[in-house]
């Protein structure tokens, strides 16, 4: 599959022609934890496609944002971390975040739990740090938002 390319001489668009594929900001976001597996990154990001996934790491790669490393035994394992120019997305991805926060409240909804619960939710699981309280209409809206099941 050939990526489409904004073509234009602009810092914005030149990012967006990395960093603007679906899914691709989502990898990143995951990273930003620390170094991940294949298989910790296929967890953490329900939905994506296993080759959708290799396609987005390799991009990532070729574009300087995320390195590979193999980590030595007891438990060897080949890891997919932030490079330092990856890590420089931290502030971008929190600014999108706030941005998007309001996008998920529903004051029909409440949701109690911690920060972890609401990366639960991010990835589709209500878990037992989340307790979610409203009317049924309003928690169908909310699991339809989270994409729980």
């Amino acid at each position: 599959m050939s990526r489409r390319r904004y073509g234009q001489f602009c810092p914005l668009a030149k990012a967006l022609d990395v960093l603007g594929e679906r899914w691709t900001l989502l990898v990143v976001r995951e990273l930003l934890a620390g170094p991940k597996r294949y298989t910790d990154l296929r967890a953490g990001l329900p939905g994506l496609a296993t080759d959708l996934l290799a396609a987005r790491l390799r991009e990532l790669q070729q574009a300087g944002v995320i390195g590979r490393r193999v980590v030595p035994p007891p438990t060897p394992a080949t890891v997919y971390e932030l490079t330092e120019r990856g890590l420089a997305l931290r502030p971008v991805i929190r600014e999108l975040s706030r941005w998007g926060r309001p996008l998920l409240l529903d004051p029909a909804v409440k949701i109690v739990t911690d920060r972890q619960g609401f990366i639960d939710l991010a990835r589709g699981h209500a878990g037992d740090r989340v307790h979610i309280e409203g009317d049924a209409d309003a928690l169908a809206r909310l699991q339809r938002v989270f994409s729980l099941t």
